[in-house]
Formats: structure tokens, C-alpha cells, sequence
């Protein structure tokens, strides 16, 4: 495995169950090995990567070690909305919601990064 941050559908042998556009996807080895959760999509990249580790992607700690990661380096890299001096919407709080969601919360707090 290269860890490359998606999978193509052509290298997926077999989709089990039935999985909706953005559902979070667990990416196992034809031997069972877990390899990777991310998002579903249809098309020719099939699953865009979020995890290589098997750490549980629905924790709020997951995405706040996230944000804090791509914070770090935007603020390394000296792009706008990172800094105080530059003005972007770039960290301007947003909500999204779930419809009808099966379980779990109906609300998320989400960022633009």
C-alpha cells in the first residue's frame, strides 16, 4: 500500500452492502486487513481517504486534531484566515445537518478550511 489519499473504483474488487454518496467506508485487503476508512463517491475515485490508522473517524477528537493539524499549517505556510492580519471567511463557523440521520446527532459544527 503506498498510502496514497484515495482509491480508484477500478481497484476495488467487491463493495458490500450498499453505500450512499459520502457515507464513511471502511477499505479492507482482499486477505480482511483493514486498510483505510474515508468517504464513498461515485465515480472513478471511489473513496477519498481519512484514515490509514483504524482510528474511530466519527469522534469529535478525530476532526478537532484535524482542524488543529490544517490550522498548524496553514499558519506555518502563512495562508489568509491562519494569521490575524489577513482577512478570509476561512475560519468563519458553519453548520451542516443531516436530514434524517439513522443515529447520532442531527447537527455538526464544521469548518472551512
Amino acid at each position: 500500500m503506498r498510502f496514497h489519499p484515495w482509491v480508484f473504483s477500478g481497484a476495488i474488487a467487491q463493495v458490500v452492502g450498499n453505500p450512499a454518496e459520502g457515507d464513511i467506508v471502511g477499505v479492507f485487503s482482499q486477505g480482511g486487513d483493514f486498510l483505510a476508512y474515508g468517504h464513498y463517491q461515485i465515480g472513478s475515485i471511489a473513496v477519498r481517504v481519512l484514515s490509514f490508522a483504524g482510528e474511530d473517524v466519527l469522534s469529535p477528537d478525530f476532526w478537532r486534531n484535524m482542524i488543529a493539524r490544517a490550522l498548524k499549517v496553514r499558519i506555518a505556510v502563512g495562508l489568509s484566515g491562519a494569521v490575524p492580519e489577513h482577512e478570509s471567511p476561512a475560519l468563519e463557523p458553519v453548520e451542516a445537518s443531516v436530514p434524517e440521520p439513522v443515529e447520532g446527532p442531527t447537527l455538526t459544527n464544521c469548518y472551512r478550511l
